[in-house]
């Protein structure tokens, strides 16, 4: 009976707080055709396909301090050849062309004046790009999992990370970060 009371009471907060939570929704699709002719022989025919990439979004905003985004993608080519040389459209009904792209929760200030905080799976843009980026031309992009503090001023920002940079799926230890 105890668990039940709290199961309630649990329920009965998270409605609270869904009730006060503002959401809102993107997305983005992205078409793009190719052709390639690889050799020079007259007999060679060119292969036509398209790379096609679906991203939808929801962001919830707990309050103007506090908010969670998660971005579901879909990445796919459609008229292109398999790897034993048969021509396939896509992989229409396979699940693993759906992926979770971004998941995190940010927190602006931690406490007032202080740093903030974003934790989960998110897209890291630095600079130019050329180390850390999230490869927006890819058909699939990249995305990191971690987490980042930053104090941000009007006149100076700071960002530290702890990000995860392979997966080696050891067990014993976790030596991903």
């Amino acid at each position: 009976m105890r668990y039940l009371l709290l199961v309630v009471a649990l329920l009965v907060l998270a409605a609270t707080a869904l009730a006060e939570t503002k959401f809102t929704f993107d997305g983005q699709v992205r078409a793009r055709p190719e052709a390639a002719k690889r050799r020079f022989a007259p007999d060679s025919h060119t292969r036509m396909f398209t790379d096609l990439r679906t991203r939808l979004g929801a962001k919830a905003l707990i309050n103007e301090n506090t908010y969670g985004y998660i971005q579901f993608q879909d990445s796919r080519r459609l008229g292109g050849r398999s790897a034993d040389g048969l021509d396939v459209s896509g992989t229409l009904i396979s699940g693993f062309n759906v992926d979770v792209h971004q998941a995190y929760l940010q927190v602006n200030e931690i406490w007032r004046g202080g740093i903030g905080a974003k934790i989960g799976r998110y897209e890291v843009n630095l600079g130019d790009q050329r180390l850390f980026g999230a490869v927006g031309w890819h058909n699939v992009g990249r995305s990191w999992e971690g987490s980042q503090l930053l104090f941000d001023r009007n006149s100076y920002k700071i960002a530290g990370y702890l990000l995860k940079r392979r997966e080696l799926d050891n067990f014993e230890a976790n030596r991903d970060f």
